[in-house]
């Protein structure tokens, strides 16, 4: 059957980016790595009206819905504008958690100036994506110890990252894959890289001291 987004510029990982196999025809190509993503949206509105005390909480939930709905357009449609979402929103949430720590004024307009030229970057280098991606998370990691010191939470967020990277490895490079089913290692990712999230959020709230 016909990709009905053939005519859309494809992400620069197909035509073999995950374990699960897309479903030609079909209005989303990847449905469990399309439905994980909900994750984002639920932990974005926990954040929203669960943590409204929490600094600069709508910056926050906005983000994680934002990758969550960018992360549903990739996957539903393995476009190079999906893609882009996608990505951009993971930067978008990172950066947030680093400008949070770094002053207890958030700077709006540096941070959506960094992630306008890391937009850039997305558009002409998108090789470049996971790198960057990586070197924004060690950093973070790094400011957060510094800043908060080491915590349960911390501990927690670590290491549901280093699951997720785990099952996203195994998923990316076909250790155990089935690739007629909707629950793979991708599909994991998602889960375990929201809840990593939440855990930060968590540790951050608990020393919200340090912010006023």
């Amino acid at each position: 059957m016909k990709n009905i987004y053939s005519e859309f510029k494809p992400a620069s990982c197909t035509p073999n980016c995950w374990c699960e196999l897309p479903r030609m025809g079909e209005v989303i190509l990847e449905p469990g790595n399309f439905w994980s993503n909900l994750a984002f949206i639920i932990i974005g509105l926990i954040i929203l009206f669960k943590y409204k005390k929490f600094t600069n909480n709508k910056i926050h939930a906005f983000n994680f819905i934002f990758l969550g709905l960018g992360s549903m357009a990739f996957h539903g449609t393995q476009t190079f504008i999906g893609q882009t979402l996608d990505v951009l929103g993971m930067y978008l949430l990172v950066t947030a958690l680093i400008f949070q720590l770094q002053s207890p004024k958030f700077r709006m307009g540096r941070w959506i100036g960094s992630n306008t030229l890391l937009l850039a970057s997305l558009i002409y280098f998108p090789d470049w994506r996971r790198w960057i991606f990586m070197f924004f998370v060690i950093g973070l990691i790094i400011l957060a110890i510094k800043k908060l010191k080491w915590s349960r939470q911390i501990s927690i967020s670590v290491g549901l990252m280093v699951l997720g990277q785990i099952f996203w490895n195994i998923d990316r490079l076909k250790i155990i894959c089935d690739q007629t089913s909707p629950i793979n290692g991708h599909f994991f990712w998602h889960i375990f890289s929201a809840l990593s999230a939440l855990s930060f959020i968590q540790a951050i709230n608990q020393r919200k001291d340090i912010f006023k």
